[in-house]
């Protein structure tokens, strides 16, 4: 009888050991992944900020087209299409007369995630 009981101790403590060998946290770890490009990489675009400093309203408008107005001293920040050429204008539209304004311009082309400012005074 006491044959028996040893061989099953045995056998008790062998499937305990078994099982917890198996059971461990020592698994490897897989590497995380790396991070997101940034949103700039990822649309090809570039930031440029306007700076009025011209002391009356000036209209913004990139490749003809508004896309805001600017107080005297106040700046603003547009997203363009990195590595394209763009036609930035800021006017004041109360000085135009026939097609004419006062009016700062510049052709700008940024690389990816770059930022520029731009300033009209």
């Amino acid at each position: 009888m006491r044959q028996q009981s040893s061989w099953a101790l045995a056998i008790l403590f062998a499937l305990a050991f078994a099982l917890a060998a198996c059971g461990g946290d020592d698994s490897p770890v897989s590497p995380s992944p790396p991070p997101p490009p940034p949103a700039c990489q990822t649309h090809q675009t570039a930031t440029i900020t306007v700076k009025n400093e011209t002391g009356h309203n000036a209209e913004v408008l990139i490749d003809d087209s508004t896309v805001g107005l600017l107080l005297p001293g106040e700046s603003k920040i547009f997203t363009i299409t990195a590595v394209t050429m763009h036609d930035l204008i800021v006017r004041d539209p109360s000085s135009c007369f026939l097609g004419h304004c006062s009016q700062c311009q510049w052709n700008v082309s940024r690389p990816v995630c770059s930022t520029q400012t731009y300033v009209c005074t």
